[in-house]
């Protein structure tokens, strides 16, 4: 996922535009240092952004036997 992520932030621009606005943080007087990552900090959000939505998912399945429509939905789910 990295990869992509990086190439879709290089193109729209969003990590030069963001190495810039840390580097002038960094030249102002009395603040904390930020060890902050740009592709680091967009990875982790879309996979708890994945895994929040296929959690959802699956309360919906476990919720509503009808969407259990395959033999291995049923057999994951817990429908013989």
């Amino acid at each position: 996922m990295t990869p992509i992520v990086e190439n879709s932030l290089n193109e729209v621009g969003a990590i030069t535009a963001y190495d810039k606005a840390i580097s002038k943080y960094k030249d102002l007087p009395f603040v904390p240092d930020v060890k902050a990552d740009l592709l680091d900090h967009v990875v982790e959000q879309a996979m708890q952004g994945m895994f929040y939505y296929v959690a959802q998912e699956e309360a919906s399945i476990r919720k509503d036997p009808v969407k259990q429509s395959t033999e291995l939905l049923k057999k994951v789910f817990g429908i013989n």
